[in-house]
């Protein structure tokens, strides 16, 4: 996937220059530090950077596309320039272009390509994507998610969606999929993703977890706040790693670098 060999975990390191993303809004506005950022995840272990400029926390509302741009392209241009693998965290076909022009090998999108100008994005500059599921849109996902069973379901959505990319004219090599922990789920449903995560291997692309620090940790602990999760995440990206995850992306990356690395070690002992 995106040259990068899927026989060994790698990260993704999350990068939003927004104002108000759910954990690290308003810490990485200046282009400047922004970067800095990005480079001290690369040296902590990060194979890609993420950088995002729309936040899609639940009841959060769609940033004009220019502001998107704005935010996003400085960062991601530099970056790239540097030779770090950059991915662009956008739903939004617009965006994407520009990004890919300034280097973006990756397109993260968590509309699942509901933008119908994506696919052709895709295909013509041949990039990667991955493509999330989300059930509805991040103002109202929220708003009592309900499933017949969650892993099933969101694995049917995947499978139909990497159906109609492949018949767009993607190629395969050039998907990866994520369930989409927390978006349009309760954390029961997240559970349930956990728990049947080796189930989407089923689908042969890779798979990536995104569960860094999101509210279901919280919800079953003690009420942390998300600079107050970083166990959580942990645990949730040891089993991303022993149920199958080919990506995982976080927010901590010296710490799962960490973990991952004495995972690995266990691992090799067993």
């Amino acid at each position: 996937f995106c040259s990068l060999s899927m026989n060994s975990l790698k990260i993704m390191g999350i990068l939003n220059v927004t104002p108000d993303s759910f954990s690290d809004g308003g810490y990485w506005l200046n282009q400047k530090d922004a970067i800095t950022h990005g480079e001290e995840m690369i040296e902590f272990g990060a194979n890609i950077i993420d950088v995002g400029g729309e936040s899609t926390k639940p009841n959060s509302e769609k940033v004009e596309i220019k502001e998107e741009i704005k935010r996003i392209i400085p960062v991601i241009s530099n970056l790239s320039k540097k030779g770090y693998l950059v991915s662009a965290d956008t739903r939004n076909s617009l965006v994407m272009q520009h990004a890919i022009d300034n280097g973006a090998q990756i397109i993260n999108d968590v509309s699942g390509m509901n933008d119908p100008l994506t696919p052709s994005i895709i295909r013509e500059n041949n990039v990667s994507i991955i493509i999330m599921h989300m059930q509805g849109n991040p103002s109202n996902m929220q708003n009592n998610p309900k499933y017949q069973f969650a892993p099933i379901d969101i694995f049917k959505f995947l499978e139909n969606r990497i159906e109609f990319a492949l018949a767009e004219g993607i190629k395969l090599e050039n998907i990866a999929i994520d369930p989409g922990f927390g978006f349009g789920k309760t954390p029961r449903h997240n559970m349930q993703i956990i728990s049947w995560l080796s189930l989407f291997q089923c689908l042969g692309v890779p798979l990536m977890l995104g569960a860094s620090r999101k509210s279901s940790i919280g919800a079953l602990s003690r009420g942390e706040k998300p600079k107050n999760r970083i166990g959580g995440s942990l645990v949730l990206a040891h089993f991303g790693k022993l149920f199958g995850a080919q990506l995982l992306r976080v927010h901590d990356v010296k710490e799962t670098c960490q973990a991952m690395r004495i995972n690995e070690s266990v691992i090799s002992e067993i």
